[in-house]
Order: structure tokens, then sequence, then C-alpha cells
């Protein structure tokens, strides 16, 4: 066995950060929750058109955060790890119908929501769903172009063409329905 002395011994210690308990991880996941859900469902439900649809991708994709929560509470966007699972979950029937143009609201949403937030809400609807997800990646979630890009795995050039021509088309789509009203 070799001698091992004082010197020789000299290592770094790294300490660890106390591993919180499961009452400590639930409670810092319900305040996320609680903060988040509203707001994701809402950004899933602009990019998708399907009220109903939207809530369920989201519970789903909490759900899957949970499980991973000692993990993603490190992330600077946890938020945003819930929204792509969203997007990406396997089962929604929304992948698989086309979109209509018009959301499927219930008489509660369409009396909470005021004509101009249905107006825009519509005009997205109407867009490539490439260009709806950029914008509604900007505008609704607050997002950097670099960080769309980088979500969507495309240059910002092309992030800034989809906003740029998503936009134009919701301003003129919005300009011919109030000019509609005038009429």
């Amino acid at each position: 066995m070799p001698d091992v002395t004082a010197e020789s011994r000299d290592c770094d210690v790294t300490l660890r950060e106390r591993s919180p308990d499961r009452n400590e991880l639930r409670s810092e996941f319900a305040a996320f929750y609680e903060d988040a859900y509203p707001r994701l469902v809402s950004q899933v439900r602009a990019i998708i058109g399907d009220p109903a649809a939207a809530p369920e991708a989201v519970q789903h994709a909490m759900a899957r955060a949970w499980i991973q929560w000692r993990r993603l509470r490190h992330l600077d966007d946890s938020s945003g790890w819930v929204r792509r699972a969203a997007l990406r979950n396997p089962r929604p029937q929304w992948r698989f119908r086309r979109l209509a143009v018009r959301p499927r609201l219930s008489e509660d949403e369409l009396a909470s929501m005021d004509s101009q937030h249905l107006a825009v809400l519509y005009a997205l609807l109407q867009q490539p769903e490439t260009e709806r997800r950029s914008l509604v990646l900007r505008y609704m979630a607050g997002m950097s172009v670099a960080s769309i890009a980088e979500e969507e795995g495309v240059a910002m050039d092309t992030i800034l063409a989809r906003i740029r021509r998503g936009g134009a088309a919701v301003a003129e789509l919005l300009v011919d329905e109030g000019d509609g009203d005038k009429r």
C-alpha cells in the first residue's frame, strides 16, 4: 500500500447543495404551476387554436415536469420546457385534424374576452403554424428572437421573417375587420 502523506492528500472539496425534501419540492412546484399554467394555456391555445386541447396538453406537460422537477427547477426557463413539451405531446388530437379558422370557445370564454382579444386570436389562427408560433412566442411569451430561433432550431433571420410576415398579415386582417365595422 502506498504511503499517503498530508501533502499528497490535497484535494478539492466540493460542497453539495442540500437536497430539498419532497415537501419543499412540492411547494416550489405548486408556486411554479400557479404562476405558469394560465400563461402557458394561453400561449398553447394561440398556437394550436383549440381551447379544449390546450389545457390538456399543458396539464400533461406539467405532469411530466413534476416527475423531472429536481432537474427542471434549475433551468433558466422551466416554463419554456413545459411549453415545448405541451406542443410536442404525442397524444393531442389537434395534431391530427385540420385547424379551424375560428376556435371553438365556450360561452364563458367568449364572455370573458373582449372583442379585440378575439379579433387578434382569429387573425393569428389564419396564419401558418410557423408564423403563428413565432408571433406567440415573441409577443405572448416575451421571448427574444435569439431564444425563439434556438428553440425552433432555425436561423434568427428566419424568425425575423416569420414575425414580419405574420405580423403584417395579422395587422392587415385586423384593419380589414376594423374597416368592416365602419361600413
